[in-house]
């Protein structure tokens, strides 16, 4: 009986130390994978920084944690947050985690504003090669100053891979939605859906369709629909009509083109929007 028991401990010790020499591997493997997605974006032309990469979650989980990031595109554009985590079960490699703190800077060629949340999760799943993203943010709210510019009490974004090859659904949805200077103290819904391809045509390239968006408060109502295609260089073109329901006044009727990221509406200038790297991989 002792022999028995002294080897089944042996088996078990050997066992324990089998695992934690995989695991403090993988962990290694996982901090050396968020350093080179870093370093990829720099190379791809996006401004993309952090000042450490660490993975705990010892002995099921390999929870990496990147700390002062920094995102931005060219033209000034950039986000940057205390820090980013990926989370996963050490076992499960096709399911990914993201969150990111209740606080996110953001610069714009306008000005600076703060992105709040209650919670910021956002879920990876790989399926057969096609990656599905869940996003939900609780109470996200946009923050200039001490100003809040729109605050919602939920937003959620969906994709999944559709029939066509390359081509993802996208969904958004937002509820209780404020726009104080915009609109008092009415309540939103908004709700979209479009196909995103990827690679059209087999140039680097992205075309959006929306077929769907509407903007709800009551009996007001916006609509929405058209098409986008971000080309090769990272600029965006393409063109939305803009509508009030219930429809038939023709004259309220409006139209937003965007001219390699330029935007306007009925002609007039409204933004330059930046140009997104779209790299080589």
């Amino acid at each position: 009986m002792r022999i028995l028991f002294a080897m089944g401990l042996a088996a078990a010790m050997a066992a324990a130390l089998a695992w934690s020499v995989w695991w403090f591997v993988g962990s290694a493997a996982a901090t050396r994978a968020a350093e080179n997605w870093v370093a990829a974006r720099r190379a791809q032309g996006w401004t993309a920084e952090a000042s450490r990469a660490t993975t705990g979650g010892f002995p099921n989980r390999f929870d990496t944690t990147l700390g002062d990031v920094v995102l931005g595109l060219p033209g000034g554009w950039r986000a940057s947050a205390d820090f980013a985590q990926v989370l996963r079960l050490s076992y499960g490699a096709d399911h990914l985690i993201v969150v990111l703190p209740d606080r996110v800077r953001l610069a714009t060629p306008a000005g600076r504003v703060a992105l709040r949340s209650d919670r910021f999760r956002a879920s990876v799943v790989r399926d057969a090669g096609l990656d599905r993203l869940a996003v939900v943010v609780d109470a996200p709210a946009v923050v200039s100053g001490s100003a809040t510019v729109a605050h919602a009490a939920q937003a959620r974004l969906a994709t999944r891979g559709a029939v066509a090859e390359g081509t993802h659904e996208v969904g958004l949805s937002v509820s209780g939605l404020t726009l104080p200077d915009a609109a008092g103290d009415a309540t939103w819904m908004l709700e979209a859906h479009a196909a995103l391809t990827l690679d059209e045509g087999g140039t680097r390239s992205v075309r959006l369709v929306l077929d769907r968006f509407v903007l709800s408060s009551g009996a007001r109502r916006l609509t929405a629909s058209g098409a986008l295609r971000l080309a090769t260089d990272g600029r965006a073109s393409g063109e939305i009509v803009l509508a009030p329901a219930p429809p038939g006044d023709a004259t309220a009727t409006r139209t937003l083109r965007i001219d390699a990221g330029t935007v306007t509406i009925d002609g007039r200038y409204v933004v330059k929007l930046p140009a997104i790297p779209l790299g080589d991989d």
